[in-house]
């Protein structure tokens, strides 16, 4: 039994190992289809020309040459291909102090001081020592931000002057604390070698190390004459030909040209040499291993980065540099290696080896590569959004210029004005100047390395804000120095601009906040970018919604200007027929919702704002995943927009429902002295406006209950969108990792806040639409039947009317549900200067009718007028008349009456009318109207006297009046009018005061008869004429 035991254990071992086998590749099937088309597929997507891959496994070796030299010559990459491989300097470096500290030519445990007595270094302002030990494996406490200066091209320089001008850093921690790589720590170590070899570190390198493997096409600054790669640089995501020119600090740490068949032997010798001990050769930080002070398990020493592996180590070197990549990397435990040499600075290169090293220890090749943030794919989005704000400044400047042209932009201002302006923009402007000037050194580089170290986009991008800056300053002059006409064309391209740059900085705020402890950037450099952003986001919304406010507030103005001019030229005829409830909400309801937008409007486009520049962001991090986050947004969006499109009908139930509301109110205004007579007429008029409040309401509340709907579905869309970043964007992209999910929901959790004020301004615009809408329909249906298009000029006004001719006047009330409506007329009459005519009649004969006809306030259908025997238009008659209606209105301000010129005559008829103690006349405004109804009209027949025309008429104007003063008024102020030359038409009742008159003419039933008072017959008026 124990037998049979052992045997099964036996086959699944064998069984186990033989899968474990079939599982691990061979480098025979390096050279299948399926593994070149995944080479040229990362090839493609890392703007790779060309490339050399060479894969190791048990000291055996395949090589896979990829692609071309140079873009322009198109020549393949073969094994004679020469690459530029600085990736191997660190190794090299590490190597050299190794061996010289087996010979005993340099001491690990001594002092950088020892050897170099000038170099000084500090910590918390305290002179350290560092020894070489710690610079070797990276726990020396200088910063990785501490680069070496590059001098110009034409400068001679030691690499010791080198050093020295970079002498004198302080430390980021104590000496021997922290791991922290740092390229400068080999540069010391390089000149140390050289001083105690007393050779330069290309001769060390090519005595000590390429003679001894028989690296026989390597070489140090100098490529030769074989065939070496092109250099190309990542460029609007393209490679384009590139060479970085040779500084004199490069001597320091020289560039280095081999062939994949040379490093591959060095790699095989380092291979063998860590083979013993995953641990051999980075013993000696603080008694233990280069581990010991790190909290991760990635370290480095001897110029290699070691990560731990289950098995044991990896060891791997990396470089990007402006033109040419390389990788090298390979595991001591698993006698796996992988070499890739590119002739571009892409970020691929790193990750190719990545993924191929993986493959050889049994990984797959599914899915894509993950490598580090695409700095070229940034500033090209960058230079993009940059770019069009350039050509959207040029295509305002061309407006500006061509609007000078055409004379819709004139010079206006004092200079001085103007001057204080232009000074003023270019002090705001300084610090963004600023800003741009500090790029490099915010990452602890200098201009000359920015440019030979960035993507060709960074230049552009560079190039196009400096070229912002400028064009926006001209664009500005030319704003401010060349006033258009159209205010809104005046204000527009600032707002608009403006809440582009309000909006981008909302995002760069976040921007910087969620990379300030990644970005490598100097905090005081990363606090001064954030200050500016704030302060655009800030200072650029306050200018949008200043502007947003006047303008507002200036088309409130204008709109109820145009309505009021609009109802102005209109006759009293037209007037009348006008509901006075949409005259009320649209003087004040709608014209207040329009005014009531700007907040929304600033909210609304810096909200949309803000989300373009998020999805902009989101592009950088990760471009097909945000396209399709931003096809699944679209689709939610219109989804949105339809739902929102059915709220519509309600808002405008609403919106009609207000109109019958406020013609209730008008009526409870002008009607209350009579619905207060009964109280059930009261309580039924009561029930008729809270009726309509309460359909007003309900029909408010349906359209606001179905945007809390609309609302919901937009946050529930909001939601899935997060859902779907988080859940499906792994499954459609296998690739993507976890940090570039946390970016996206970051950005999203951050724009939920400007998508909910673009989804939550949706019922403002959909109120201010509404608004509009009613606004230009009752624009269009006032007749404005007086305006000054449709009016003639009046000429000059006789001042003395000797007489007022009616000839065939008709008047018909237009009733289309009345076939026979009421008709006014025929009316022929004449009055003469110096007469008195009584019109009397009952009630609806027509007598209000006949004079709103005689006053011009109504257009006969028939008929003329004529005065002085010359004919007249209809609304020229109102000019020649001073009257007094019943009810009589009066307006606290006396208007066309010249107050001073006539204090005398005030203080005159204001005795006259007994109203010296009731009323004062301070200015041109009365101190009270607030009278009986009598002393009203004693008051508006002051206003008669006061404007002195030359015809009156007074409806029952007596009525209000005691029996005194009825008296007066029949029996002396008529005659005195009368003595004055005036033509005086009264409506009354009075019987008792006919005899006052010169004619007395009743209405019947439309038709104006002679009242014989003696008789008391009728004739028709012809016989008086």
């Amino acid at each position: 039994m124990a037998n049979i035991i052992r045997c099964l254990f036996i086959v699944i071992f064998l069984l186990k190992s033989m899968c474990s086998w079939a599982q691990v590749p061979q480098l025979s099937d390096f050279n299948s289809e399926r593994l070149t088309k995944d080479i040229h597929k990362l090839m493609r997507q890392g703007k790779i020309p060309g490339l050399t891959l060479v894969l190791i496994k048990d000291s055996n070796t395949v090589t896979k040459h990829m692609g071309v030299i140079d873009i322009n010559s198109q020549v393949p990459v073969s094994g004679e291909t020469i690459f530029q491989t600085d990736a191997a300097s660190g190794p090299f470096v590490g190597f050299l102090v190794d061996k010289l500290a087996n010979a005993g030519t340099l001491d690990l445990k001594k002092k950088i001081s020892d050897y170099l007595p000038w170099f000084q270094i500090t910590y918390k302002e305290r002179r350290v020592d560092i020894t070489l030990e710690q610079l070797l494996y990276h726990t020396s406490g200088i910063s990785p931000k501490v680069l070496l200066p590059a001098p110009e091209i034409d400068r001679t320089v030691t690499p010791e002057e080198l050093i020295k001008d970079a002498a004198g850093v302080t430390l980021d921690n104590p000496p021997g604390t922290v791991y922290k790589p740092a390229k400068f720590n080999y540069d010391l170590l390089i000149l140390v070698i050289e001083k105690v070899t007393g050779k330069s570190y290309a001769t060390n390198l090519r005595e000590k190390i390429f003679a001894d493997l028989a690296m026989n096409n390597t070489t140090v600054g100098d490529p030769g004459k074989g065939q070496v790669a092109g250099e190309h640089k990542i460029g609007f995501f393209s490679p384009r030909p590139y060479h970085a020119p040779a500084f004199n600090g490069e001597n320091v740490v020289p560039a280095l040209f081999t062939t994949a068949d040379d490093l591959g032997k060095w790699v095989l010798f380092q291979m063998r040499h860590y083979s013993k001990s995953p641990f051999d050769g980075i013993k000696g930080v603080q008694g233990g291993t280069a581990y010991a002070n790190t909290n991760n398990s990635t370290t480095g020493a001897m110029g290699w980065d070691i990560t731990l592996q289950a098995d044991g180590e990896k060891r791997s070197a990396s470089y990007t540099g402006p033109s040419s990549g390389a990788y090298i990397a390979f595991s001591p435990g698993r006698k796996n290696g992988v070499i890739v040499l590119a002739n571009s600075n892409s970020k691929y290169t790193a990750a190719v080896g990545e993924r191929y090293l993986n493959y050889l220890s049994g990984g797959s090749l599914e899915g894509g590569v993950h490598t580090e943030e695409d700095s070229d794919g940034f500033y090209s989005m960058i230079s993009i959004v940059v770019g069009l704000f350039v050509a959207g400044i040029l295509f305002f400047i061309g407006s500006i210029l061509y609007d000078i042209k055409c004379g819709a932009r004139t010079l206006k201002g004092r200079p001085i004005q103007i001057l204080g302006k232009l000074l003023l923009a270019l002090v705001i402007m300084v610090p963004f100047v600023y800003g741009l000037y500090l790029l490099p050194s915010a990452t602890a580089n200098d201009w000359n390395k920015m440019i030979i170290w960035s993507p060709i986009s960074f230049i552009a991008t560079v190039s196009l804000m400096g070229a912002l800056l400028g064009l926006s300053y001209v664009a500005y002059g030319l704003n401010v120095c060349f006033i258009q006409k159209s205010k809104f064309k005046q204000i527009l391209p600032m707002i608009l601009v403006l809440s582009m740059f309000s909006g981008v900085a909302n995002i760069i705020v976040i921007t910087l906040i969620s990379n300030a402890f990644t970005a490598g950037v100097e905090l005081s450099h990363m606090v001064y970018y954030y200050v500016l952003a704030i302060a655009v986001y800030l200072l650029g919304r306050r200018f949008v919604q200043i502007s947003l406010t006047k303008y507002s507030m200036e088309v409130v103005y204008e709109l109820r200007t145009q309505l009021v001019n609009k109802i102005f030229a209109t006759s009293y005829q037209k007037f009348e027929a006008i509901d006075r409830g949409r005259v009320y909400t649209s003087l004040n309801n709608d014209i207040f919702q329009i005014s009531s937008t700007a907040n929304t409007v600033v909210v609304f486009f810096g909200g949309i704002f803000t989300i373009v520049g998020g999805f902009v962001y989101l592009t950088l991090l990760a471009f097909w995943s945000t396209i399709l986050i931003i096809s699944v947004f679209s689709i939610m969006a219109v989804i949105y927009y339809f739902v929102t499109e059915s709220t519509t009908k309600y808002f405008e139930r609403s919106r009609d429902s207000e109109n019958v509301f406020m013609r209730f109110v008008n009526g409870m205004i002008d009607g209350y002295k009579e619905i207060s007579l009964h109280r059930n007429k009261k309580f039924e008029y009561k029930s008729d406006l809270a009726a309509s409040a309460q359909k007003f309401r309900d029909n408010m509340t349906i359209a606001n209950l179905r945007y809390v709907d609309v609302f919901l579905v937009g946050e529930s869309l909001l939601v899935v969108l997060l859902g779907f970043v988080v859940f499906a964007l792994p499954f459609f992209f296998k690739e993507i990792q976890v940090e570039q999910i946390t970016g996206f929901v970051i950005i999203l959790l951050y724009v939920i806040a400007p998508i909910e004020n673009v989804l939550g301004a949706i019922p403002g615009f959909i109120q201010l639409k509404i608004s509009r809408k009613r606004i230009a329909q009752f624009l269009s249906e006032i007749p404005a039947n007086l305006s000054e298009e449709e009016v003639p000029e009046q000429g000059h006004l006789p001042q003395k009317v000797e007489t007022i001719r009616a000839e065939g006047i008709i008047f018909r009330y237009k009733n289309n549900d009345e076939p026979n409506p009421f008709t006014v007329g025929p009316v022929n009459l004449e009055i003469k200067s110096g007469e008195i005519l009584f019109i009397i009649g009952g009630n609806g004969s027509g007598k209000t009718t006949l004079s709103k006809l005689l006053t011009g306030l109504y257009e006969a259908d028939e008929g003329h007028f004529y005065i002085n025997d010359k004919p007249v238009y209809f609304f020229q008659l109102s000019e020649h008349f001073s009257a007094s209606f019943s009810p009589a209105f009066l307006f606290e301000k006396l208007y066309n009456i010249n107050v001073e010129e006539k204090r005398e005559e005030m203080k005159k008829y204001l005795k006259i009318l007994h109203l010296e103690d009731k009323v004062k006349i301070e200015g041109n405004k009365y101190s009270t109207i607030k009278l009986s109804g009598g002393q009203v009209k004693r008051l508006a027949l002051l206003q008669c006297y006061l404007e002195d025309y030359p015809i009156y008429l007074f409806d029952e104007w007596a009525a209000d009046q005691d029996p005194e003063y009825r008296n007066f008024f029949y029996r002396t102020l008529l005659p005195d009018m009368r003595a004055k030359g005036k033509i005086v038409i009264a409506i009354t009742h009075d019987d008792h005061y006919f005899d006052v008159a010169d004619k007395v003419l009743k209405m019947k039933q439309g038709k104006l008869e002679v009242y014989n008072n003696n008789k008391t017959m009728f004739h028709p008026v012809e016989d008086v004429l």
